[in-house]
This record gives C-alpha cells, structure tokens and sequence, in this order.
C-alpha cells in the first residue's frame, strides 16, 4: 500500500550509477525506410534545427544559464548527458554511424557514441557502405563509436583488427571514452559504495517500489466519474466486496504475467503486481475473464467470455464490474505506427457487450472501464455510454499497476491532483 510517510524519509542516496544519452544523432525522426533513409541537411538546417537540441541536452548547465538565467551553483550536476547514439539513417549520403563530420566535427568528442541497436551492422547489411561486418565495425570505430548495441563489434571485431580496417589506437580510444563515463558515474567509488549484503539491500528495494508505486498512482486519471446527479467512485470495499474483472490488461498470461503492463524498453522487476492480484490483495472477491485477446490476433489464454457467462456471473452477486482494456506492444511498439486512436475491434465488442449485460442483471452495480495504453486513445463513445460509469486512463504504470489502480478505484488514494514531491527532492538534492 501507498506509503507517504516512508517516501519522505529522507534517503542516503550516492551518485546515481548511470547517465543519460541524446538521440537519435542526426536528421532522424521516421519509421519507415529508417535503415536506409538519407537525410539531405543544409548549414542552415545544422544550425538552426538538429544541432542546437543536441547542443542544449549534452551542455544542459549552459543551456540553463543561457535561456532560463538559472544561477549556475543551483544546478546540480556539472554536465547535461554523457553520452549520444548515432542514427540508423545516412546524413548527406554518408551512414550516421560511419560519419567522422558528424561523430568527430560536429560532435567534438564531448560524449561517448553509442550505436543505435545493430546499426553498425546496418552499414554492411542495408546501407550497402562496407564491404563486410569487419569493415562496418572498423569504420564505425573509426569514424567515433564507442559502444555497439548489439553483437557486431564482438563478433567482427578482432577481424577487423586482423584485416587493418581499425587500430589497436582506435580501440583504445573508444575504451577510454567508456572508461571515463564509469568513472564520472561512480563505478569506481569504492569508498562511497561499500559491498553489500542481502539484508542490507533491502531498504534500498523497499524504497524502489515505493518509487515505482508512487509513479503509477500519479499517472493515473479519471476521466469520467458518473453523471451531475452521482458518482460510483471511489467504490467501497464493504459494499462492493464481489467483483467482476474482464479485460487482456487484467491479469495477463500470454506474455507472462503482467508483462504487458510494463510497455516498451523496460527492465525485469521481481515482481508485477497486475490488476486482479491489486484487487485480491484488498480481500475482495475477484471473478476474472480475459474477455478477448488486445487484438482479434491475440491469443484469448483459457478464460473465453460469452455473453451468457457473464451475465450469469454477474446475475449471481456482483457489487461492481471493472474493465480492464487498452494498448500493447502488438499495436504500439517500435516499427509500427497505429492508423486509428480508437480500441481495436474486439475489444469494443468486448466492453460494449459486458457493459450491456452487467447493468442489466444489476442496475445499481458500477461498470469501470480502465484503460492502459502508451499513445492517444479515443474514449468518446465510452463517455457517453450510460452502461459506463466511470473511466481511469493511465499510461503503461509498471510492476506496480495492480497495486495503484485498486487503491484509486476503492479510494485510498485520490487521482485529482495529489502530487508527492518530496521523494523526488531528495533524489536531485542528495
């Protein structure tokens, strides 16, 4: 549960071991045709457009001084990012993570240069720049990076050295480069960052999901709340003990479970707290369907929901239906770019015919539609539903989704505005 008093405890916290990365260097903003895209770029366009970002993000003290006037003894680190990756696409015909103009001219060695994941490959495999995976990696190296995302330079790079296309100079280089950044973030503190047993860890653990926690009851919000004459939240754990949960986003097992919850690019928490185990661990009674896969391609698991069957759950005892419906990876992820903001298909059938059934078995028993998602979804037909009595949108909110959703929809915590601070206050000021 939501614990304000242990997230203002003031927290002993070190130099965060990590650093922050400006991308995509340069001149690229699209999906389609990334990997073999060339942007044609002015002077003007350099200076007046792409540059300039980056300038701000990897100088982030002077850009402070510069346009807010921020005293410069006020800001609490000495550099913006550390380091920048360089794009899938060419700049003026050149492959971005085989330019020296942009890695070594424009750049001028602030920054370590990573590549954006398998785009060294890409030199060989789409851009057609190099003759061999050994040369791409030799003129990657060359031409600025540091680091591969992904596996070319260890599996091609001792060829590369082997065949001339790089220099043990050029290794160095970029080791160096590495080296230096674990060093300003702390790697090496050993004094500041004394071994650690299991049990000393685990403040540290305790104040993390707290953290991840108190993201996800802020990310959310309500959308619809009854009409001028009522409003069904926050539901009582008293009088709506019996619940009815439909939806792929409740209780996802064809992922693993609540995988789905987490979005894109995220770590492996050790636990996920999904929107059935928030609610059971409020004691209530849970009856879970999945309903319907997040598209009509999705795997529906082993739980299916006819009409019939929810309507005989629901005519049995229910106190309230909660809906659990929205985005994945399948429609919103990397490469793919959504053509509607409106739910897929099956599962506007799904909300529509559980809406439906659940307000004609029980009249006075709350319909709450909660909906996950990363981009815009269009809920307009959802508002004026009158078989729906409320509505939550939250973005992807993490392991700790469960947890949050069940405490906002029973009340234990208010998604109107609340705003914690002080967790974060400690972090920048510590």
């Amino acid at each position: 549960m939501y614990d304000q008093s242990y997230t203002e405890t003031k927290q002993s916290l070190k130099r965060p071991r990590i650093s922050a990365t400006c991308k995509h260097f340069a001149a690229y903003s699209l999906e389609t045709n990334r990997f073999t895209f060339s942007a044609n770029v002015s002077d003007q366009d350099w200076n007046d457009t792409y540059l300039p970002a980056f300038d701000a993000c990897i100088h982030a003290e002077q850009f402070l001084n510069d346009y807010f006037e921020v005293e410069e003894e006020s800001i609490t680190s000495s550099r913006g990012a550390l380091g920048t990756m360089c794009s899938y696409n060419s700049v003026n015909g050149v492959p971005s993570c085989a330019s020296t103009d942009l890695l070594q001219t424009k750049l001028r060695h602030d920054v370590i240069v990573v590549s954006d994941c398998w785009a060294i490959a890409n030199l060989y495999e789409s851009h057609n720049y190099t003759s061999s995976l050994a040369e791409a990696v030799g003129v990657a190296i060359k031409s600025g990076v540091d680091l591969d995302c992904g596996d070319t330079v260890q599996g091609h790079g001792y060829k590369a050295l082997q065949e001339g296309y790089m220099t043990i100079k050029n290794v160095d280089r970029a080791l160096s480069n590495l080296f230096g950044v674990l060093v300003d973030v702390g790697y090496f503190d050993q004094d500041e960052y004394p071994t650690q047993t299991k049990d000393d860890m685990l403040p540290q653990v305790q104040y993390h999901n707290q953290v991840a926690l108190e993201a996800a009851l802020q990310s959310i919000v309500l959308l619809k709340n009854g009409d001028d004459e009522s409003s069904p939240l926050p539901l009582s754990t008293t009088k709506h003990r019996k619940v009815t949960l439909v939806g792929p986003l409740a209780h996802d097992k064809v992922r693993g479970k609540g995988d789905i919850l987490l979005g894109n690019y995220h770590g492996v928490p050790t636990n996920i707290i999904t929107p059935k185990d928030g609610l059971e661990d409020l004691g209530l009674e849970v009856e879970y369907y999945q309903g319907c896969g997040v598209t009509d391609k999705s795997s529906k698991g082993n739980s299916s929901i006819q009409k019939e069957d929810v309507c005989q759950q629901i005519s049995n005892d229910s106190d309230a239906t909660i809906l659990v419906m929205g985005l994945s990876q399948e429609i919103e992820s990397e490469s793919l770019d959504r053509t509607t903001l409106l739910l897929p298909d099956v599962q506007h059938i799904t909300i529509q015919k559980v809406s439906r059934c659940s307000k004609a078995a029980i009249p006075n028993a709350p319909v709450i539609l909660v909906v996950i998602t990363g981009g815009s979804v269009d809920v307009l037909s959802y508002k004026n539903n009158k078989n729906i009595d409320a509505i939550l949108y939250t973005s992807y909110p993490g392991q700790d989704a469960g947890e949050a959703l069940a405490e906002v929809i029973y009340g234990m915590y208010n998604p109107s505005g609340r705003l914690t601070t002080t967790i974060y206050q400690n972090f920048i000021h510590e």
